[in-house]
């Protein structure tokens, strides 16, 4: 959608998923996530100098919110969730059973030299079964070895549940901020990213995609989607 409209898209995979890779013994965990996205934004804005709309969905959501703290090139930040599992409950939510929150971090938090290496299914430890509202997508999406099939360490996922904010939402200035958050999204409900993205000093708007699952593919919803963002581009322009 963004590309039909003349604008440059940057899609990175990020280890494990999709097609990235990482050398044998690199590990991987939530800073070298936040780290790459930063170093990429560097790389791509020292080839031809444009500044940066980061856009993320579900997890990527507060992925982006970490990047744009940090680099001085983003100009807007899209966002379909925000996850901040600083807060006990949306870890609670996010995660497959309480078991996994607060047991299974616990026991990570205790014995990361033991643990940290360990790979898991993402599907065994997330809700990836309401990914989407489509039952045939979040087979596909729950069945791909590049998706939810593939294991992450154990590293990862702790470091991503021991999150927290570098600079908090109050105190957050780098650019404006759209929320365009599904409707109808068992996953991450709205009250939890509406917390975080209330909490926001800057210019800000928040539009809710009718109809719209985690993953957001439904109409109206969609096309909701699209002219919100599309909007938010021009006006940053």
């Amino acid at each position: 959608m963004l590309q039909n409209n003349g604008y440059e898209v940057i899609s990175p995979d990020l280890p494990p998923y999709g097609l990235s890779y990482s050398l044998h013994g690199k590990r991987i965990n939530y800073e070298l996530w936040i780290t790459l996205l930063v170093d990429l934004m560097e790389r791509e804005y020292s080839k031809d100098g444009k500044p940066f709309v980061v856009l993320g969905s579900s997890i990527g959501g507060m992925l982006a919110y970490h990047a744009s703290v940090r680099n001085k090139h983003v100009k807007g930040l899209i966002a379909t969730t925000f996850v901040d599992t600083s807060d006990p409950d949306l870890r609670d939510q996010i995660t497959s059973n309480r078991l996994v929150s607060r047991v299974g971090k616990r026991m990570m938090d205790l014995l990361p030299g033991l643990l940290d290496p360990i790979r898991i299914s993402v599907k065994r430890v997330s809700r990836m079964e309401l990914i989407t509202n489509n039952k045939d997508l979040t087979r596909l999406i729950m069945n791909d070895p590049q998706a939810a099939g593939t294991s992450v360490p154990l590293e990862l996922l702790r470091t991503f549940l021991n999150k927290t904010l570098e600079v908090s939402p109050e105190q957050f200035s780098q650019c404006p901020v759209l929320l365009v958050h599904p409707e109808q999204d068992p996953m991450t409900p709205l009250h939890f990213s509406q917390s975080f993205f209330d909490r926001l000093a800057v210019e800000k708007e928040c539009v809710i995609l009718e109809g719209a699952g985690h993953f957001p593919i439904e109409q109206p919803g969609l096309k909701q989607l699209e002219e919100a963002v599309l909007r938010f581009l021009q006006k940053i322009q």
